[in-house]
């Protein structure tokens, strides 16, 4: 320690910033000192009427907001040891741009509560690190200042959350703005018709601080303040909202990517899929519109599995370690968003507590994937993942083709030839289908084929795995064949009936044609050679099928052997004559496993004139 300073320890340990929970204590000390008498109990902050209380709370009895959080905890990563990661990048690709590392701000409003520089803070933060964020309908500043504040740091992709207004008009021009500025993607929020029941904000009254307006909506402050948060949204929303017309309505207006976010389902994933939109953001809104819905983590398995690589999938709700971001995109996830520590950081320390935010982030995500032996973003597979089971054991999560991580493009799992072509046994297709990351999507592929009459018991099991991992047209292409597969065969099978006493004709005429074949070869074998001994074959029995096979072998001084072999019926009595001996015992099983037949070892016993080659050995195995 000679010639070194003595580290002192900070004057109140509490007071240091380490990890995301710590900036969310110290932003909670900043926030307005409407709520700062109440320090002592923090639960009830969240239900005062003042910027802590809107940050925090959820609706109703706030379960999903808890859940969000506490549903990664079942998920262990199975770390790795021994693998070179001195270089591992974190790096990934966001609406087409290079980032340092899958972490976005989510859209959220009024940021201005949290610091005078709300958006615009976050933005230039955002910036710096190399980052994505998405600007809120209820944004504090306007969409031109809230994209040139981060471009005057650097390069930065911007996404355009938007509601669906029942003033078109006005929806339109907020379109065509952001998309003039620069903006790479909307994100529709889809699961608010209506705001959900948030009990915090009626019994408070809440209402946005004065001074603070939504210039993307053109609303002052005044206007703002003289309604409840509930009611101005009800008032410009439109609860009318649906797929067929919004969707195709929102491609004629833009060519910006469209993102459909708050999505929890398989049945929403593949509608988004049907209607051809980029994305979707596995979201329930931070928990603040239907209270006791999936935590996203939760939803996101059945999510992937329904999208089958065909749509790129982003997640957000809950994250709150480095860790957490691992754990979701090990699960299918390309990309995560984080909203309530966005505030937190503006709180803590405005632009370089969001900094702080994302930098705690990053450090703890890189040093997780060095950890688990990644070196990329694509190394990270279910196969990272273990989940908590009641019993006491981790289960392991494979890297099955249902739930494989979707990284923009189809995998290339799912073109494999095993799979297109049915390499899985029923053993796999069990392992498969009865995880619980497959159920879903299992469901969805019964029904589909319930509705045009098939029974999924028809399937054989690599039908089902083939047709598990189908993209929508070839889908409808294949239940088309199979249908048409069945009712042609139901057809023959009429056919059949009638011309069986015909079958069995030809199949005795064959038989008898075969047995006299094979009598012939046999009386032909033991003439070559000079010391076999008189060989008389017995006749087949009557009833016996087609088919017959001759196995025969000769072995010389020289230990080789030559065979032939003729049709033969696979029911007929064994013909055993002089000079015929048995077949070694493992021919049975290597003809029951489809494989060549083991070599002959002739035995010790054997008797025969001493002569240069040995007696004919002849089997009628029928």
């Amino acid at each position: 320690m000679a010639g070194k300073p003595v580290p002192t320890p900070p004057k109140n340990p509490e007071d240091r910033v380490l990890c995301i929970e710590d900036i969310r204590k110290q932003a909670l000390k900043k926030l307005p000192k409407g709520v700062a008498e109440q320090r002592q109990d923090e639960d009830r902050l969240a239900n005062l009427a003042s910027p802590k209380g809107f940050i925090n709370s959820g609706a109703t009895e706030e379960l999903t907001i808890r859940e969000n959080t506490t549903a990664y905890n079942k998920y262990r990563i199975r770390s790795r040891v021994l693998v070179d990661v001195s270089k591992a990048d974190t790096s990934t690709t966001c609406f087409g741009q290079k980032v340092s590392f899958p972490l976005g701000c989510s859209p959220a409003g009024i940021q201005a509560m949290a610091h005078p520089d709300g958006e615009l803070a976050t933005s230039r933060a955002c910036a710096k690190k190399g980052l994505t964020m998405a600007i809120s309908s209820f944004a504090n500043y306007g969409i031109k200042d809230i994209r040139e504040a981060g471009l005057s740091i650097g390069p930065i992709k911007h996404a355009m959350q938007m509601y669906t207004l029942k003033n078109q008009e006005m929806e339109k021009g907020i379109i065509q703005e952001a998309e003039a500025r620069g903006c790479s993607a909307i994100f529709l929020t889809a699961d608010s018709p209506v705001l959900g029941v948030r009990y915090s904000e009626w019994r408070n009254d809440f209402r946005t601080p004065d001074g603070l307006g939504f210039p993307v909506l053109g609303w002052d402050s005044e206007r703002i303040r003289r309604q409840t948060h509930d009611d101005s949204f009800t008032n410009f929303n439109d609860d009318s909202h649906n797929w067929t017309r919004d969707i195709p309505w929102l491609r004629s207006v833009t060519k910006m990517e469209i993102w459909i976010k708050g999505v929890v389902t398989a049945e929403d994933t593949l509608k988004a899929v049907d209607m051809g939109c980029d994305g979707i953001v596995v979201s329930n809104h931070g928990g603040r519109q239907l209270d006791g819905v999936p935590a996203t983590v939760d939803a996101l398995p059945e999510c992937v599995a329904a999208a089958a690589g065909r749509i790129r999938i982003h997640v957000d709700g809950g994250i709150r370690s480095g860790t957490e971001i691992f754990k979701a995109l090990a699960l299918g996830a390309e990309y995560c968003w984080v909203g309530r520590p966005t505030f937190w950081g503006l709180a803590y320390n405005g632009q370089e507590g969001v900094e702080m935010m994302l930098e705690t982030y990053y450090q703890e995500f890189k040093r997780c994937m060095q950890l688990c032996g990644c070196n990329s973003i694509k190394d990270i597979t279910p196969a990272c993942l273990g989940i908590v089971r009641s019993d006491g054991p981790l289960a392991r999560l494979e890297a099955g083709p249902l739930i494989m991580p979707v990284r923009g493009k189809r995998p290339a799992m799912y073109n494999t030839p095993q799979i297109r072509n049915g390499g899985f046994g029923a053993l796999q297709v069990e392992a498969v289908t009865n995880r619980p990351l497959s159920i879903a999507r299992r469901h969805l592929a019964a029904s589909q084929l319930r509705m045009r009459d098939i029974e999924p018991d028809e399937l054989s099991s690599s039908e089902w795995v083939r047709f598990l991992v189908m993209e929508g047209q070839e889908r409808e292409r294949w239940m088309t064949d199979f249908t048409r597969r069945r009712r042609n065969s139901n057809e023959s099978t009429s056919s059949n009936d009638t011309d069986r006493e015909t079958a069995h004709a030809k199949a005795e005429e064959a038989r008898q044609e075969a047995v006299e074949a094979a009598r012939e070869e046999t009386r032909a074998l033991a003439a070559e050679s000079s010391s076999a001994a008189p060989i008389a074959v017995a006749a087949a029995p009557v009833g016996a099928t087609p088919s017959v096979s001759l196995w025969a072998r000769q072995f010389d001084e020289g230990g080789g052997d030559t065979a032939c072999s003729a049709r033969r019926p696979r029911h007929a009595r064994r013909a055993v004559t002089d000079g015929i001996v048995e077949a070694p015992p493992t021919y049975e099983s290597a003809v029951r496993a489809r494989t060549p037949p083991p070599a002959y070892e002739p035995r010790s016993d054997d008797e025969g004139p001493a002569s240069p080659r040995s007696p004919m050995r002849v089997r009628f195995d029928v």
